[in-house]
């Protein structure tokens, strides 16, 4: 766990990886957390999956993971595993671990914003509305849940109200990604490409690989 901490919080360095693999390899006791932590940070969400599957779901959820503490690490095990499912596209089990999460660590925002996040694309759009707006009431300052809440606006057709909670988003956070792609995707919406350059542009800088951007700056012209 010292590898793997030192790994994630200071130093991206592969050999402390491998270390902790070795160590891990050597087994003892029960590995499941560092060994989900350690498959999480590599990318290997099917291997984060595979994990689950040998000891199995319900008694992770029932029996394994269900201590709050201060370092939340069940918690953030049961987050992990929900990122592991979600990023292998399987949203009803990534949406069970997320609202694990949550409910270990109930004010932690990031878990809060992506359990509703699962929850929209699980067209769960009552809950997830409820709980970007829940959010926003507990973190005033966290800018996703208001771009993420514009989104739903603007999915049910009032781009008044997603204009708003976007540029709420902006306020809070002017490098944020996700809502410079919202507030473009916006006046498409309302069939004014132009006013979403400057947008485009600025998340382009911020991440200049980024294709859909590069894309949307075409249709722009």
């Amino acid at each position: 766990m010292a590898y793997i901490n030192q790994y994630e919080k200071f130093e991206n360095k592969p050999y402390l990886l491998d270390s902790a693999w070795f160590y891990l390899q050597k087994g003892g006791d029960d590995m499941f957390v560092p060994l989900i932590q350690y498959y999480y940070i590599k990318g290997d969400y099917a291997a984060v999956v595979n994990e689950v599957s040998k000891a199995g779901k319900d008694k992770l959820l029932t029996q394994k993971l269900i201590k709050k503490s201060y370092t939340n690490v069940d918690g953030w095990t049961a987050y992990r595993i929900g990122e592991a499912y979600y990023n292998t596209g399987v949203f009803n089990e990534a949406y069970v671990f997320f609202q694990h999460a949550v409910k270990l660590t109930p004010h932690y925002p990031d878990f809060k914003n992506k359990l509703a996040t699962t929850a929209l694309v699980l067209d769960k759009k009552d809950e997830a509305k409820k709980l970007f707006e829940d959010l926003i009431v507990e973190n005033p300052g966290f800018a996703p849940a208001y771009s993420n809440l514009g989104f739903i606006y603007l999915q049910a057709g009032n781009d008044t109200k997603a204009e708003i909670l976007y540029d709420q988003a902006l306020a809070l956070d002017p490098d944020y990604e996700q809502a410079l792609l919202n507030k473009a995707g916006l006046y498409f919406f309302r069939n004014q490409p132009e006013k979403a350059k400057p947008y485009l542009q600025r998340a382009l800088k911020l991440n200049p690989n980024n294709s859909r951007v590069k894309d949307m700056l075409k249709a722009t012209i």
